[in-house]
């Protein structure tokens, strides 16, 4: 879902960032009780003011069953934190934000996670398609946690707690182009593709590595 009604998603978020005061360190300070800034905080705040918004639009003119759903990933750092967070909600079908990546038996959980279109990337990586899981359930009357355990040695083994940076993006990279490909080459809509945007958020800050600039398309 790229916008609600007349609004893309993009412009929302640009107002909330406005009117909640998120556009600086300094300007939420300014405005904001607390004086320090969390990620946490922010994807709440987010989801509170798109969740106003989406029951405000025309969406809700559209039967139940009709009716677009939006995915939202907050990530960065929170001040005086040395590891990242990433929290994601989804609208209309949670009311509070999840942890995608908690820490485990307290201490960081490194990793890869994706949202959206990942039929191709879970076939690449876990070496099985999601689907297959409830099959092979129902064939052989067994639970779907124990399909998980036999299948879990197709994963492929990637170091992500020691992975660089420059290979970090480039393996996102290499991820978003097998998306691309899935949807390029096989039957149904292509869904994904077009110029590809990664950033790098670090405790330094956020840098763009690849970014799409506004430009004239002329004509032949």
């Amino acid at each position: 879902m790229g916008k609600y009604g007349s609004r893309t998603i993009e412009s929302l978020i640009r107002e909330w960032e406005h009117k909640q005061h998120w556009l600086t360190n300094k300007d939420y300070k300014e405005h904001h009780d607390s004086n320090t800034i969390t990620v946490k905080k922010c994807a709440e705040e987010l989801l509170d003011f798109l969740k106003k918004a989406y029951e405000n639009s025309e969406v809700m003119h559209l039967p139940e069953n009709e009716r677009p759903i939006l995915g939202i990933v907050v990530a960065g750092y929170s001040e005086g934190e040395f590891f990242p967070e990433i929290w994601r909600f989804i609208i209309p079908v949670e009311n509070q934000i999840s942890n995608q990546r908690p820490n485990q038996n307290n201490q960081p959980n490194f990793g890869a996670s994706w949202f959206g279109l990942t039929d191709a990337v879970i076939r690449l990586h876990w070496g099985r398609d999601d689907a297959i899981i409830k099959i092979l359930s129902d064939k052989f009357n067994v639970s779907e946690a124990e399909v998980l355990s036999l299948l879990a040695p197709a994963q492929y083994p990637v170091p992500f707690a020691v992975m660089p940076l420059q290979d970090a993006i480039e393996y996102a990279y290499y991820m978003i182009n097998v998306t691309i490909g899935r949807y390029r080459f096989v039957i149904g809509p292509e869904l994904c593709g077009g110029p590809i945007e990664i950033a790098a958020i670090t405790p330094n800050g956020f840098n763009w590595i690849s970014r799409k600039s506004w430009k004239l398309v002329k004509g032949e």
